[in-house]
Formats: structure tokens, C-alpha cells, sequence
């Protein structure tokens, strides 16, 4: 187009002979819009109005400015306008290279052959406009000469800012693709972690509720031989004025031991930190336990209570041996004992071993109130108690105790079916 406007009339013989009339117009019309294309190329590829928004004024008013010198042409000046129309293209090449160059400052690789393209471009309307505002003699062939090095120049580095624009936008693409994706592997990162921070947390909140538990479960065990030895000690006091028997050396012992063998185990069990520390209990031989052994001390044990609330407390002994350990035996009759003796009135218990094929069963019986099916499935649950308000005084840790050391080792708990009145519990015990 800057050509086709420097050349005037010249070529436009060779492209439109036949109309004179539009032939000494046409160069109005070809500055103008090498002039508003030139702008608008410049706005698009240098994206002025979002990194160089006075650059993009600029260029907008350049492209106003074109078109209202066509319109003027409407009444005539057509001279004039193109006079002025070469020094407003020189003008605007100089602001084009200008916006690159400004551009380059930052975006180089970017801008950089579209630079070298106007510049090439600013050469060649400078010869011209020296030849129409100042006067410059200089040869048509010349002139030429120059047009047609700009052209092939400028159409090659167009050419090729617009391959490096397309190259360079596919570069930053691939570098957004890039960081999202190290972006959502750093998340899949912090959501793994924060999982394992959570999975972490919920065993440690596990691991704190059943320290929790075990130390009730402890502290309730741990209540009945103290009981036990202050009731025999307050007759060993009393002597000949105490009611019922004199309390022997073994009742002390007995009471003494089985609280001793609780706070070892659970020290044991603190100090390794697993639960089959704590339900592995004491070693026995490989004839295994007898079981008269630990129910004959936990009836002594309990006799004391039993006999303070008029309740006949009765152990019926067997020759039955158990692989069980002793302390949880132990413990599961005391608990299950507890409850029948608190909760069977004024009334009878008995405890005792039946055999159940080639198994033990320990039952407990009582002649209080009896106990539904729907009743002991809930007094199986932890701090559940079923009396009204004003019954016996009852932590609600008892049979939840029996059960739970029923699960550690495999045991069955069951209430004991063909009673008329008060309730029977029984246990199943491995035998030796």
C-alpha cells in the first residue's frame, strides 16, 4: 500500500487504465488505509489496550484522524489531503516502531521481528516524504528500488512475528500447562498428607478413648476388693463386737493380689502400648488354670458385701481347668458377681461351672427382678444402666467390662435361657 501511495498516478495506469477518474483518487484512499490498518495490526499484535493503554489511545486517534481526512476529501482538497496523507503515513510508521520498541522492553521475544519490519518500513516513507515535503530529487528508479526491498523485507518479517507470536503463544500454553499441572500435584500432595494428618488423628482420638475406657474399666474393678478390705478391716477392729465371722489373713491376701494383678497389667499394657499386652494376663502352666482356684477367691472376696445386704452368696465348686488367664477370669467374675449382687435384692447368688461339650461355661445366678433379652443387649453398652431412679447405686461399666474382655479373647456372652425369676449369666471358657 505504501508503494501504491508514493507511486501516485504511475502504476495506477497499470491497474485500472480505463478509470482517470478514480486513478488520481485512489492514492487518498490506499494512504488512509495503510494508515488504520497499519494501526489496527499494531493494536492486535502488540495488544496495546491491555498492556500499553496511552500507546492504544494513540493509535485510535491515528486511525480517526485517517478517516476524517477521506472525508474531507468530499469537498474537495484532494491535493492538499494527499500531501498531508504522506506525512501522516511516515508519521504513523514512526509510531508503529515506537509501540514495538516499547513493547520489546518487556515482551522481546514477542515483538521482536515486528520491530525490524517497521523500521524497514520508516526507511522507505522517509525517502518518500523527503521527496514530496522537502523537495529531494531522487530517481524513480531509486524510489522503486526501495519499495521493493521494503516489501519483500517487511512481508518476511511479518511473516515471521507472526509464526514467533503463534510459537510463543503455544510456549506460554504449554508453560500454563506445566504449572497446573505441578499445581494440582502440590494439592494432591497436601490432600494426601492431610488425609494421613487426618487417618493420624482419628487413631490417636481412638487410642485416647479406649486409655480412656480401660482406666473406667480399671477404676471399677479396682472399687470391690476395695470394698472388701475395708468391710474386713472395720471387723478386724471391731473384733468380738463385729458381725459375722472374723476376717482370716487369706481374705487380706486374696483382696491384696487380685489388685495387684490389675495395676500390673495395666502398666503392662501402658507400657508396651498394645491391647494384647494387657489380655495376655499371667502365665500359666500347660495343665492350664484351675478355675475353683480364682472363683473360691473371688466368692471369699465378695462375701463381706454379699452378707452386709442379707444376700445368701453361694460358689459351687468344680474340678474344671481353663486356659484362660487368671486375671481375666478374675476380673470377669468379679464383674459379673458385682452385678448380681447388687442388683438381686435381698435374695440369693449362686456362681458356679457347668460343662458345655468340650467347653467351661461360668454362669451367675441371681433371684432378683430378671433381666429381658432387649434389656441385657443394652446393659452390654458402656455407662448404661436400666434402674429407675432411686435403685441400687450402679456405675453402668460392668457388663460392658465382661463383654469386652469376652472379645479380646474370643469368649461368648449370653444371658441364660429357662429362668422363672431373677437373672442368669453365662460366659463360655476355653478348657484345658
Amino acid at each position: 500500500m505504501l508503494f501504491v501511495m508514493h507511486a501516485d498516478g504511475n502504476i495506477f495506469q497499470y491497474l485500472w487504465p480505463n478509470a482517470p477518474v478514480f486513478n488520481a483518487y485512489a492514492s487518498v484512499l490506499l494512504g488512509a488505509g495503510l494508515i488504520v490498518f497499519g494501526a489496527n495490526f499494531a493494536r492486535m499484535f502488540l495488544r496495546t489496550g491491555i498492556f500499553h493503554p496511552i500507546l492504544n489511545a494513540l493509535l485510535i486517534g491515528l486511525m480517526a484522524l485517517a478517516l476524517a481526512m477521506v472525508a474531507v476529501t468530499a469537498f474537495g482538497f484532494t491535493q492538499e489531503i494527499k500531501k498531508l496523507l504522506v506525512l501522516t503515513a511516515f508519521l504513523s510508521t514512526i509510531l508503529f516502531t515506537v509501540a514495538g520498541l516499547v513493547a520489546a522492553r518487556t515482551r522481546f521475544r514477542e515483538v521482536r521481528f515486528y520491530v525490524v519490519a517497521w523500521v524497514g518500513a520508516v526507511i522507505a516513507s522517509a525517502i518518500m516524504t523527503g521527496r514530496h515535503w522537502l523537495g529531494i530529487e531522487i530517481s524513480e528508479e531509486l524510489q522503486f528500488d526501495a519499495m521493493r526491498v521494503v516489501m519483500v523485507t517487511d512481508a518476511a518479517m511479518m511473516g515471521l512475528a507472526i509464526l514467533d507470536s503463534v510459537n510463543q503463544m503455544k510456549q506460554a500454553q504449554q508453560k500454563s500447562l506445566e504449572q497446573a499441572l505441578a499445581e494440582a500435584q502440590r494439592n494432591l500432595g497436601l490432600s494426601r498428607r492431610l488425609n494421613d494428618l487426618e487417618a493420624r488423628y482419628a487413631m490417636a482420638q481412638s487410642q485416647a478413648e479406649t486409655s480412656e475406657r480401660r482406666l473406667a474399666d480399671t477404676a471399677h474393678d479396682l472399687r470391690q476388693p476395695l470394698t472388701a478390705l475395708r468391710l474386713n478391716v472395720q471387723r478386724l477392729i471391731s473384733g468380738a463386737n463385729a458381725s459375722g465371722p472374723t476376717p482370716r489373713r487369706e481374705d487380706f491376701e486374696e483382696s491384696f493380689d487380685y489388685l495387684e494383678r490389675i495395676v500390673a497389667s495395666e502398666l503392662e499394657h501402658h507400657a508396651t502400648m498394645t491391647d494384647k499386652a494387657a489380655v495376655r494376663g499371667r502365665v500359666i502352666d500347660r495343665q492350664g488354670l484351675a478355675v475353683d482356684d480364682v472363683l473360691g477367691s473371688v466368692a471369699d472376696m465378695f462375701a463381706p458385701s454379699a452378707a452386709a445386704q442379707g444376700i445368701a452368696l453361694r460358689h459351687v465348686p468344680s474340678g474344671a481347668r481353663t486356659t484362660l488367664p487368671a486375671l481375666v477370669l478374675m476380673r470377669i467374675a468379679c464383674n459379673l458377681l458385682s452385678n448380681a449382687i447388687t442388683h438381686g435384692g435381698n435374695g440369693r447368688v449362686l456362681m458356679g461351672i457347668r460343662r458345655a461339650g468340650g467347653a467351661l461355661r461360668l454362669e451367675v445366678h441371681d433371684s432378683g427382678p430378671g433381666l429381658s433379652a432387649p434389656d441385657f443387649a443394652r446393659a452390654r453398652a458402656r455407662s448404661v444402666r436400666l434402674e429407675p431412679v432411686g435403685a441400687a447405686e450402679g456405675t453402668g461399666l460392668g457388663l460392658a467390662i465382661v463383654d469386652r474382655l469376652a472379645s479380646d479373647h474370643g469368649l461368648t456372652v449370653a444371658l441364660c435361657p429357662g429362668r422363672r425369676e431373677g437373672t442368669g449369666i453365662s460366659v463360655t471358657l476355653p478348657a484345658a
